[in-house]
Order: C-alpha cells, then sequence, then structure tokens
C-alpha cells in the first residue's frame, strides 16, 4: 500500500485594507511582528483574508528601507563626536537632546536630503 501524502494548508492570513481602486487594492498585514503592504487584487481578498501564496506574490507597496546603506561607526568616533558637540556628561545630553540627535545624524550620514534621495529611486515614473 503506498504511503499518502498529505500537503498542509497554509492558513489564510488576515490583511487591512489601505486604499482601494475598481479591480486592486493597498493591503496591510503582519507577518512574525514585521509589517507589510502590498497590492492585490480585490476579488482575492475573502473575509478580510488572503491566502499565503498569493499574499506572497504580492507587488510591494512602499520603500524598501531596509536596502538602505547606513554608515557605520566606532565607540571612538562617537565618544569625539559627542564631545565636539559638547556633550560630556549625563546631565548635559540630557538637557539637550536635539545634539544628541544632531551628532547621531551626522555619525549616520542621515538626513532627510540623503532619505528622500534613497526614496526618489522608489518613485512611481
Amino acid at each position: 500500500m503506498a504511503e499518502e501524502t498529505k500537503t498542509k494548508q497554509a492558513k489564510p492570513i488576515p490583511v487591512k485594507l489601505i486604499l482601494q481602486s475598481s479591480k486592486s487594492a493597498v493591503y496591510e498585514w503582519v507577518i512574525k511582528g514585521v509589517v507589510k503592504r502590498g497590492i492585490l487584487p480585490v476579488d482575492k481578498v475573502i473575509d478580510g483574508k488572503i491566502d499565503q501564496e498569493l499574499m506572497e506574490a504580492a507587488a510591494p507597496y512602499g520603500i524598501p528601507w531596509a536596502d538602505m546603506p547606513i554608515k557605520t561607526f566606532t565607540g571612538e568616533q562617537f565618544q569625539d563626536a559627542m564631545y565636539k558637540a559638547d556633550l560630556w556628561t549625563d546631565e548635559q545630553v540630557r538637557k539637550n537632546a536635539q545634539k544628541v540627535i544632531g551628532v547621531l545624524q551626522e555619525l549616520y550620514r542621515l538626513h532627510l536630503g540623503s532619505i528622500s534621495e534613497f526614496a526618489a529611486k522608489y518613485q512611481k515614473q
């Protein structure tokens, strides 16, 4: 007697409607604590849920921020930048939160301009 193999049916994933046009919509879902959005045909979403296989094939929505290159720095570089910003003590840090943010922005080289430049690569043509 041949052994039967049972295919395990994937559990439908709950989705939240974000934006809808006539035939497609942007949906949001959470998988293992990670929020995702994708574009899916509206007729494939049943009772606010979508088949996992179809969800994985959804056209991505949003900028892939995880792909943004972020510069790394050493503890020594951080210390030097903090001292140059006249941030030597806990009290100075607590009183000058904006200075600390400025130090981090400079070290990471993350400014609105660099973030916008990265995002512009993914802007619809």
